[in-house]
């Protein structure tokens, strides 16, 4: 009876104790990222931007945040080059420039990240920060739908729009289908997408009815 009690008076102890125990492992993390950081290590100051950036573990702090993601960029570290981006196209942390935006944002996509490069191609789709180019538009959507990635079937998708617009590329009903179906098999691979969500479904029923 007294080792049940102890076993009992133990477990107490320790489910009070864990998110004690947890937060010590937040602050270590913390820590660990900031003395990395400022050793020079960029994924390390990415991380502690993120971090900033999210008010995870440490108070949300947008400047703070800004500060490590461009120390991150400035080495190459293309993702931190991407957020240092979108934080000037809409002055999260810093002052609005959409020049400066366009510039990280196409640093980061040059340097072969596939998120940048979509988030480039939709600059230029919707004349954001730079010049309505649609021509522009699709080469970067053709470069991501043509590599494995997480928005590939998005930028199967585009693809498939601007030929069924004829927007950026010649109008082709035919080219624009096939794109679609590209984008509708990609979609339905997304295990994160609700079953019977998929855009291209619906697009490739509409033109089938017009």
């Amino acid at each position: 009876m007294k080792t049940k009690l102890l076993f009992i008076a133990v477990s107490c102890l320790f489910c009070l104790a864990l998110p004690l125990l947890s937060g010590c492992g937040n602050v270590d993390r913390v820590a660990r990222y900031h003395k990395l950081a400022e050793q020079g290590d960029a994924e390390a100051q990415f991380r502690l931007g993120d971090l900033y950036h999210s008010g995870m573990d440490v108070p949300q702090d947008a400047t703070e945040a800004a500060k490590w993601f461009r120390k991150a960029a400035e080495q190459g570290h293309a993702e931190a080059q991407l957020t240092l981006g979108m934080l000037y196209l809409y002055g999260r942390g810093l002052p609005e420039d959409k020049e400066e935006a366009i510039e990280w944002i196409r640093k980061s996509a040059e340097g072969g990240y596939d998120v940048a490069q979509m988030r480039l191609a939709d600059r230029y789709y919707n004349g954001e920060g730079v010049a309505e180019d649609k021509s522009e538009a699709v080469k970067w959507y053709r470069i991501v739908a043509e590599q494995q990635g997480v928005v590939q079937a998005d930028a199967m998708f585009m693809l498939g729009l601007c030929y069924h617009e004829g927007a950026g590329v010649p109008k082709d009903t035919a080219e624009a289908i096939r794109w679609l179906r590209k984008a509708e098999e990609a979609f339905s691979k997304q295990t994160t997408r609700p079953a019977g969500d998929n855009p291209a479904t619906d697009f490739l029923r509409d033109i089938e009815e017009t």
